[in-house]
């Protein structure tokens, strides 16, 4: 933009000097336009994923909390879960481990304890889970189109939909969870996460906490399925973008949940 001035002559021989402003012209627009872009396209995408992943850790834990509590007092309501008539479990090296359950029992014994705006209990019915779901790695999980028509499945208050059981206990998932329903991206260990029975508590996956499944450069099926239990940890997804290497370093040590 450019300053000129207007020389007005007044009585007397004196004059003033009055600013006048042109406007801007078309190539500076435009570079600052092309500047403004630039920069847009390089901090919106970041801003984007972030809030992304912030609403993502918030329902995935919201969720967690609210399962294991339900947990908990099914425990005190009906002893330890190794005398659940609806799960069968036992020791395997020394650990105990759930091997089995019916998805009914599990439905029934949780609902009481969660805030249900929806139930989907016919299984030629359609639910709340999307028609496709993917590993961390891009890929598709298998048996994912049955999660759509698994039966029992909740829509929570809060927007998260549940399915009891998983596709036919697919990875050992006793809970699968997605944070946002049929809202993208449908991936595990972004808005999709499983949950297990441990013997007191609710743990993120089945039963181990390991990063060997949260490597999002591994192209190997089940990555994402150990996700939660960094996000527990460390209540962020770094794992997304860091190498996996350093992904293993601030993993901790191995623990059964």
């Amino acid at each position: 933009m450019k300053t000129v001035f207007n020389r007005n002559y007044r009585g007397g021989g004196t004059h003033s000097l009055t600013p006048v402003r042109l406007a801007f012209t078309l190539a500076e627009v435009l570079i600052t336009l092309g500047i403004i872009g630039v920069v847009a396209a390089m901090t919106i995408p970041s801003l984007v994923q972030k809030y992304n992943e912030k609403a993502w850790i918030t329902s995935y834990l919201r969720v967690y909390s609210i399962l294991e509590n339900a947990y908990k007092l099914s425990l005190n309501e009906l002893g330890p879960v190794e005398n659940w008539e609806g799960v069968k479990s036992g020791y395997e090296n020394g650990k105990f481990k759930v091997g089995s359950y019916d998805n009914e029992f599990l439905y029934n014994t949780f609902k009481p304890y969660l805030k249900i705006s929806s139930e989907f209990l016919d299984s030629k019915a359609r639910n709340c889970m999307p028609d496709t779901s993917y590993y961390l790695n891009g890929n598709k999980v298998g048996k994912s189109a049955e999660l759509v028509r698994h039966t029992p499945t909740v829509a929570l208050m809060s927007g998260e939909c549940i399915t009891f059981g998983g596709a036919n206990a697919t990875h050992h998932s006793f809970f699968w969870l997605d944070t946002n329903g049929k809202k993208g991206p449908n991936t595990l260990g972004k808005d999709q996460f499983v949950f297990g029975l441990a013997k007191e508590r609710l743990a993120p996956y089945a039963w181990q906490d390991t990063a060997s499944e949260c490597n999002i450069h591994n192209s190997a099926d089940r990555m994402g399925l150990s996700c939660g239990s960094w996000i527990i940890k460390h209540r962020n997804m770094d794992y997304l973008h860091l190498p996996f290497e350093e992904v293993e370093n601030r993993w901790q040590n191995v623990l059964y949940w």
